[in-house]
């Protein structure tokens, strides 16, 4: 690849099980602009037990730190279901 030439290696930059955050926060990177790949959590690991129907979002490199800034807050609140926490 040449400089100056975008990415095209993928990292994960959000992951769930929940349908509505998925929703979120596609819609947040669509706003923002930041192209984005949906995985699923049964596509990653073929023999796992129990994975649900969780999910990933994948972005280029390049954007990642963006899209992780941009879906903080929803992390949080996905961390804070799964453990409990969650009075609202």
């Amino acid at each position: 690849m040449q400089s100056g030439e975008p990415s095209l290696e993928l990292r994960t930059v959000f992951a769930s099980a929940d349908p509505g955050l998925l929703a979120v926060a596609k819609s947040l990177l669509q706003s923002s602009g930041i192209p984005f790949l949906v995985r699923g959590m049964r596509d990653a690991i073929p023999d796992a037990v129990n994975v649900g129907d969780a999910f990933e979002l994948r972005v280029r490199s390049e954007e990642a730190d963006d899209a992780r800034l941009i879906l903080r807050g929803l992390m949080e609140r996905d961390d804070t279901r799964r453990r409990g926490d969650d009075h609202s």
